[in-house]
Formats: structure tokens, sequence, C-alpha cells
């Protein structure tokens, strides 16, 4: 019995073997026609942007607060409010308003810090077991850090940290450059003060 399962599965010698055909690949179910898609913005969820939104985040903005500031305070993602700003021309302008009037606030605080400024004071002192108020006038000196970030930023061209020199022909030490930029440098040793050729 076993040998006959054998030979059924091997063919006979002499005889050739006979391959199955292969059969037609089905073709695939046609597609439904699927409606026009909606516009981006009618699809997912419904956005939480309320225009009031804009006037809060405006005020925000005015008090010193940062993107992410306002993110918290609304109780939205920061990647929401600068997707907010990309679609919502109001909330991007209210944030700018908000943002140039609170700079205004730090320009207007950097130039007496810059300069130096006297205010009037008050002290509290003792005088024979009664409190005595005395008023005067405080003078704050210039700050020098505040002075050179002002003058680096309202005049560049002359305070700013790298500045370019243009050279004239005549200048010294063009001259010198022109002449160095020919020549090779070479190694020099210096032995008891004087310079030798390597």
């Amino acid at each position: 019995m076993m040998a006959s399962k054998a030979a059924a599965k091997t063919p006979a010698k002499g005889k050739a073997q006979v391959k199955p055909k292969k059969k037609a690949a089905a073709k695939p179910p046609a597609r439904k026609q699927v409606a026009a898609k909606a516009p981006a913005s009618k699809r997912g969820r419904p956005s939480s942007y309320d225009p009031k939104l804009a006037r809060m985040a405006q005020k925000l903005c005015e008090l010193g607060a940062t993107d992410i500031e306002i993110a918290d305070a609304t109780g939205i993602d920061v990647a929401t409010v600068y997707r907010w700003q990309a679609s919502h021309p109001e909330f991007c302008e209210a944030l700018k308003t908000g943002k140039a009037a609170s700079d205004e606030r730090v320009v207007r605080s950097l130039f007496p810090k810059a300069t130096g400024y006297t205010y009037n004071a008050v002290k509290i002192l003792q005088h024979e077991g009664a409190p005595v108020i005395v008023s005067y006038r405080e003078h704050v000196p210039p700050d020098t850090t505040a002075a050179i970030f002002w003058l680096k930023n309202r005049r560049r061209d002359e305070w700013r940290d790298k500045v370019e020199v243009a050279g004239s022909a005549e200048n010294p030490l063009t001259l010198l450059i022109q002449e160095v930029q020919g020549r090779s440098l070479k190694p020099v040793q210096i032995v008891d003060g004087e310079a030798s050729e390597v």
C-alpha cells in the first residue's frame, strides 16, 4: 500500500510530467464611487476656536505672556495656538498687537535703565521711640549693560561687536597685508633673541 502511494506521487520513468495550469488571477472587485471629499476645513473634529479668545490672548500678550502661557491660560495646547495663528487672521493680529504693546513697555523701561534715573523714595526711621517718615530723592546710576544693549540695537553700524574695516591703499596695515600675501611663510627659530630661518 505504501509503495502505491509513493508511486502515485512520483511519475514513472519515461513518462512526461504534466504541470497543473495556473489559474488566472482574479480581478479585484470594482471600487465603489466615493463622493467628492469635503473641504479640509470641514473634516475632523470641529475647532474649539472662539473669537473671544483673540481678545483674551491680546490682553495676556499685553501683560507679557508667551505663547505657552497663553495656551496654559486658555486650556489648549501650544500647537493649537500656532495653528490658530495660521488659520485665523484676527487671532494672529491680536497676538501681534498685544506683543507689540508689551515690547514697547520694555523699550520705555530700558532707556531710563541705560541712562540712569531719579525717583522719590521714603525711609521710615525711629526717633525717641516714634516712627519718623523721611522723604528723599534716590538716584539710580546708568547700567552699562543696558546702555550697550540699547546702542547695539539702535546704532548697529557703530556698536556691533564685529566691525568691518575697509582699508585704503595708503593705509599702512593694508600695505603690510598686501606685502605678506605675496610671500610664503617660513618657520623661524629664535635663539638668544635672534631669529633665523629653519
